[in-house]
């Protein structure tokens, strides 16, 4: 099954809402650079080559909450999205904007359940 999750994404010059993909087997999130540019994310000038193919720099974002649970200083790959990337990601249901990878989940304490298509709390210091 498919996993979603709601972001709030916060930097420098904006604040946008959004539904994501979250892909679990992304080692970092990737987020397109129009995105990146309309909320104000601070570049590191670190080129990453991600999946092969997929490259693009790594920036910082302010603040990002998902699904009600904020972390603070989180990388990202900005990357130019494809057409047909921006395309299927909105024939989904997604914004096209952004995909959430493992270390953002990680951060928030968040793992995906398959079979609920959420994110759920782990909870191991309870």
């Amino acid at each position: 099954m498919v996993v979603s999750a709601r972001v709030v994404l916060r930097g420098n010059k904006g604040t946008v809402e959004l539904l994501s993909f979250v892909d679990y087997t992304l080692a970092v999130s990737v987020i397109d650079r129009k995105l990146a540019d309309k909320v104000g994310v601070e570049y590191t000038g670190k080129q990453y080559k991600l999946k092969g193919e997929l490259k693009g720099e790594i920036a910082i974002v302010k603040s990002m909450i998902i699904d009600e649970v904020p972390i603070h200083n989180i990388r990202v790959l900005v990357v130019e999205f494809s057409e047909n990337s921006a395309k299927a990601l909105k024939k989904l249901g997604y914004s096209g904007g952004i995909i959430l990878g493992l270390n953002a989940l990680e951060k928030a304490g968040l793992i995906p359940d398959i079979l609920s298509g959420g994110l759920r709390r782990l909870r191991l210091f309870e």
